[in-house]
C-alpha cells in the first residue's frame, strides 16, 4: 500500500486500485476512485458504483492520515 499528501490531496494506492481525496481531512471533501489496471490514465472515477473499495479504501487512508502528525 502507498499513501501520500500534499496540501489539501491525498492518497492510497492498494493493488490496482487507487483512491484520491481532495479536503482538509478525510472527513471533508470529495473521493475520487481509479482501476489503475484498467485506466491507469486516470480518466474514469469509479467511486460512485464501487462504494464497497471507496470505503475500504477510505478507512486505510483515515488510518494513515491518523498517524501524521
Amino acid at each position: 500500500m502507498l499513501y501520500w499528501r500534499t496540501g489539501h490531496q491525498m492518497a492510497v494506492r492498494k493493488g490496482d486500485w487507487k483512491l484520491v481525496h481532495t479536503g482538509k481531512n478525510p472527513d471533508e471533501g470529495a473521493d475520487e476512485l481509479y482501476n489503475l489496471a484498467v485506466d491507469p490514465d486516470e480518466r474514469k472515477d469509479l467511486a460512485q458504483q464501487n462504494t464497497a473499495k471507496v470505503k475500504e479504501l477510505k478507512n486505510e487512508l483515515t488510518a494513515q492520515f491518523d498517524m501524521d502528525a
